[in-house]
């Protein structure tokens, strides 16, 4: 699990949580099986859930039959696209769309 990172300036955030007394005695439990205080855990986990969810914000995975529709189209002459074909690849340059999971997008990017 990535840890952050020691900041070489003062730490100046600060979080409140409601959790319920399962979720506090499974945080501290998992938190205690680290080694870690309830802080550093925590924060470690939600850390690397933020790293994993942006780096899949700036990441684009689709199939490769998709891909090579994607290249082909943009690669062809503007006299040749489809009429359709520009709206959609400005639709989806433009859309903000919720990230799916890891295992529900499709993978093998080029």
């Amino acid at each position: 699990m990535a840890r952050p990172q020691k900041s070489s300036g003062t730490f100046r955030g600060r979080l409140d949580m409601r959790l319920s007394p399962d979720q506090e005695a499974l945080l501290r439990a998992a938190s205690a099986l680290m080694g870690e205080s309830l802080t550093a855990f925590v924060l470690g986990a939600a850390t690397e859930r933020a790293e994993e969810l942006l780096d899949r914000a700036n990441r684009i995975e689709i199939s490769r039959p998709a891909f090579d529709r994607f290249v082909t189209t943009l690669y062809r002459p503007q006299s040749e696209r489809a009429p359709s074909d520009m709206p959609r690849i400005r639709f989806y340059a433009q859309s903000s769309h919720r990230i799916p999971s890891g295992d529900a997008g499709h993978s093998g990017a080029a």
